[in-house]
């Protein structure tokens, strides 16, 4: 009687076991089976956000490109088959919904051309925006370096035995007044590997007219390249609220200083480059782009697109 009992309870255990590992198994699986789904759905929306992202800078290329520019907007004309809430798209950046899609445009003219920007108003733009005024020389100083054609450092620069034999880097000064990429900011002594060089690269760019546009560029910017008053920049700017766009003699009568003349590097109206932002958000799924596209007409195409991102 005992050892069928005992066998019994060995059956009972046995059962007890496959059942558990069983149990496992099925809870396993189910988990598996789920996060399988939900990665799946996941990979959807990643690929739904991405070719939503894509569909929408080819139809902005497209609106832009049979658009009207202004001082500080485009003003669109869609078909009719394509609703928009406005027919109005502002060049500063105020975003633009489509779908799930958010279109932020840049007039490229809202920074200043940095081949065009002499080294003291560079320094000025550093200053302005929070660079510590002991880094912005060591830093300007090293830029004069890097664009002159010899090799003699100016005080607080540097020049190829600085970057090549001190600090044992991969590069030297490129000896060219014109720079290839603001990249290049972020090498210069002072500047290199520091928090503030990501921020530098962002205020300049290498495209567009070299002109900045006072309509649409921020108040940081225009105090530094007008060589303005803090007071006189941000007088700008609030009449700039108040009348949508400014026009040259508003310039002349807030700041005293004629702008309207070619070689002033200023201008009241928009280029033709666009920086076009698209973020896409679809569930938990995001998709960037980042283009800069000039729309100067040409015989044999609407517009190029410059530099691409995703």
């Amino acid at each position: 009687m005992r050892k069928k009992n005992s066998q019994r309870g060995s059956i009972l255990v046995m059962t007890l076991v496959i059942m558990t590992i069983a149990l496992g198994l099925a809870t396993y699986v189910v988990t598996l089976s789920r996060q399988s789904v939900e990665n799946s759905a996941l990979l959807l929306d990643k690929l739904r956000a991405k070719i939503d992202t894509e569909s929408h800078l080819e139809l902005a290329e497209f609106l832009i490109s049979s658009g009207q520019f202004h001082a500080a907007k485009i003003t669109i004309t869609p078909p009719s088959d394509i609703s928009l809430d406005s027919s109005d798209w502002s060049l500063r950046g105020d975003p633009i919904f489509i779908g799930q899609s958010k279109i932020e445009l840049y007039d490229a003219g809202s920074k200043p051309f940095l081949n065009k920007l002499s080294p003291w108003a560079l320094k000025r733009l550093f200053i302005i925006n929070n660079i510590d005024a002991s880094i912005a020389e060591i830093a300007i100083q090293s830029y004069r370096d890097w664009i002159d054609k010899d090799h003699f450092n100016h005080l607080n620069g540097a020049e190829k035995a600085y970057y090549r034999t001190e600090k044992g880097y991969g590069y030297e000064p490129r000896n060219n007044p014109a720079l290839q990429s603001p990249e290049e900011l972020r090498l210069l002594r002072g500047l290199e590997g520091s928090d503030a060089s990501e921020f530098v690269t962002s205020q300049v760019h290498l495209f567009g007219t070299g002109d900045l546009n006072v309509n649409t560029a921020s108040l940081k910017t225009i105090e530094a390249v007008l060589n303005i008053s803090h007071q006189q920049a941000e007088d700008l700017v609030t009449l700039r609220k108040q009348k949508g766009t400014l026009v040259f003699n508003d310039l002349k009568l807030l700041t005293g200083l004629d702008y309207s003349h070619e070689l002033s590097g200023v201008s009241v109206f928009s280029t033709q480059s666009v920086e076009v932002f698209i973020t896409t958000t679809i569930g938990e799924a995001r998709d960037t782009l980042r283009a800069l596209i000039d729309f100067t007409p040409r015989a044999n195409a609407p517009y190029v697109v410059v530099f691409y991102q995703q």
